[in-house]
Formats: C-alpha cells, sequence, structure tokens
C-alpha cells in the first residue's frame, strides 16, 4: 500500500498507521529495551513517508545479484535491527547462484548488531553506547576472504 501513496501526507497517514499497529504488540518496556522512545518513532515514521525510502522499498535487488559473477561476501549480524539478516543471507545467496554465481559466501555473525558490533539488543539508540567500532571476527572473517579470493 505505502508504494502506491503518491501523496506525501497519505503515505505519511499511512506509515502511522502502520507503527501504531506494531507499537500495540510491544509493550512500554520492550520498546524501551530497543530504544523506541517517541522521538526515535516519530523519526522512523518521517523517514517512512519519504519518496527516497519508498522507492527504496519498492527496489528489488534479485536481477542484479543475478548478474554478478564475481565471488562474493555476504555479512550480517544476527541482531540487525534494520536488515533481517537470515531472510536477506539466504536470498542474496539464492539469487547470485540462481545467476549462476558459485563463488558465494554468506556468514551470519551471532550477537552483531547493523553495525556489526557486539550488542545487547541491537537497537539504533545503543550504537553511541557500543565502544567498539567493529568486531574483531567481522575483520578476520573479511581478511581471511580477501586472501582466498586473491590468491594467484
Amino acid at each position: 500500500q505505502l508504494l502506491q501513496r503518491t501523496d506525501a501526507a497519505a503515505a505519511e497517514r499511512l506509515v502511522r498507521e502502520l507503527v501504531a499497529q506494531q507499537m500495540a504488540e510491544l509493550t512500554p518496556e520492550e520498546r524501551e529495551a530497543v530504544g523506541l522512545t517517541d522521538s526515535v518513532i516519530e523519526n522512523q515514521i518521517k523517514l517512512g513517508a519519504t519518496p527516497w525510502f519508498r522507492r527504496l522499498l519498492a527496489y528489488n535487488p534479485r536481477p542484479a545479484l543475478e548478474q554478478v559473477k564475481c565471488p562474493v561476501l555476504a555479512i550480517n549480524g544476527e541482531k540487525d535491527l534494520q536488515v533481517a539478516a537470515k531472510e536477506n543471507l539466504a536470498a542474496i545467496h539464492e539469487a547470485l547462484v540462481a545467476g549462476g554465481n558459485t563463488q558465494v559466501t554468506t556468514k551470519e555473525f551471532p550477537k552483531l548488531n547493523h553495525l556489526f558490533q557486539h550488542c545487547t539488543t541491537g537497537a539504533v539508540s545503543e550504537y553511541g553506547q557500543i565502544e567498539e567500532t567493529i568486531s574483531p571476527e567481522v575483520l578476520e572473517t573479511i581478511s581471511h576472504w580477501i586472501q582466498e579470493h586473491t590468491k594467484h
């Protein structure tokens, strides 16, 4: 429904309805645990109603992924609340393989957020509170993958 809304006000009303439905399923304690303050929710509503975000939702990366023939390393953090790790890694793998790519590696990192930081909840509000820039396991995985795929 959101993708069909060309009027910004109508899109925002729909996003507000959808967010209200989702928030009704959470207790105040659950909302607080993942950092969903009123201001965070309001910012997400405004973002969700923008033409840019609606285009992002409409974009299907599968045709582009099916054209990729070079080696691919796709990684996600298990506690990533912005990109669902299991679903996205599976879809990326499936699209690459469907296009004939035989050099596909996917990896989900336990207890890591969207920024590949060790975290408690994965909430965006945690990002600034975590001292770790990126987990050593991720750096090691990327480093080893690059070394393996650049041997002559």
